[in-house]
């Protein structure tokens, strides 16, 4: 599938409330570092990573969902596909959703075996300033769990990089990007 293909099917999925098929088309391990945003504790990501990755992006779709406008039919949708973007050997599309409520949302996908939503260039900006504390004590934590999430987060600064290029942000999201993006790299 195409990148405008995969939001295409994302966006029916969500609105028919089929959350356990929204999997096939996310990162689903950035799903355990948004649940790291919102609180989780890195035990309970790690062992929801080992017992059922699927059902975390499946929940992180199911909240999202709910953000949406209940009346959205995503056939009155418009979708297109931006430029490709190209930062240390990976490839990002972003593709523009216009004709909802509010105003215009951003999918970034990336081709990782396909093209995935890449939740962490998507919605980077948004959970940025909620995970630098995060990030800051899994830094200063010594066990194993908290090395795993470390690495996954190093393994995501690309796609914060892409995040932190968008030009609609404004200040105060950039500069959480920024920041949580020295300490993403600073664990290297």
């Amino acid at each position: 599938m195409e990148p405008v293909d995969v939001v295409d099917a994302l966006l029916t999925a969500l609105h028919e409330g089929r959350f356990e098929d929204t999997p096939a088309f996310t990162d689903v391990e950035q799903a355990s570092l948004v649940s790291l945003a919102e609180g989780a504790d890195a035990t309970e990501i790690v062992e929801a990573l080992e017992e059922d990755p699927d059902a975390v992006a499946a929940n992180f779709w199911s909240g999202f969902a709910q953000t949406l406008d209940p009346d959205l039919d995503p056939s009155a949708v418009a979708l297109q596909a931006g430029e490709r973007i190209e930062l240390e050997g990976r490839v990002w599309v972003p593709v523009t959703v216009s004709g909802v409520a509010e105003s215009e949302r951003v999918f970034y996908l990336r081709d990782a075996d396909g093209w995935r939503i890449d939740l962490m260039a998507t919605f980077g900006h948004v959970l940025a300033e909620r995970l630098v504390p995060r990030v800051e004590a899994l830094l200063s934590s010594a066990n194993t769990n908290a090395a795993t999430l470390i690495a996954m987060l190093r393994d995501s600064a690309p796609s914060l990089q892409v995040a932190a290029q968008n030009p609609d942000l404004d200040l105060a999201a950039h500069q959480a990007l920024i920041a949580l993006l020295e300490r993403v790299t600073r664990a290297t």
